[in-house]
């Protein structure tokens, strides 16, 4: 009886002791989406609206809003330009402006 126990024991101590409780890591923190993915949303924009249109450019305008700008196909759109803001985090279209201001056409970058 003697010898079973101390296989027993053999065997338990070369098991090593027990695993560590699985701690997930924590999520990333957000990140702000990058010039294309912007750029990327505001064609889709478009697209979703029937307009026929090319991206121009992107910038970050403030620490939160991208600001596209969009050569339109279409006529009723001054100049054919247009000028999308939109969320820096989501993505989301804030602001759609059809007439730019002038300021922002000569200070794109």
């Amino acid at each position: 009886m003697i010898a079973l126990l101390a296989q027993i024991f053999v065997f338990h101590a070369a098991w090593g002791p027990p695993a560590p409780a699985y701690h997930p890591l924590p999520p990333p923190p957000p990140a702000i989406i990058s010039a294309q993915r912007a750029t990327f949303d505001a064609l889709r924009y478009c697209r979703d609206r029937g307009v026929a249109c090319r991206a121009d450019g992107a910038r970050l305008v403030r620490p939160d809003v991208w600001r596209v700008f969009i050569d339109v196909k279409r006529r009723h759109h001054y100049r054919g330009e247009m000028v999308l803001d939109l969320d820096a985090w989501s993505g989301r279209v804030l602001a759609a402006y059809d007439r730019p201001r002038p300021a922002w056409r000569w200070n794109r970058w």
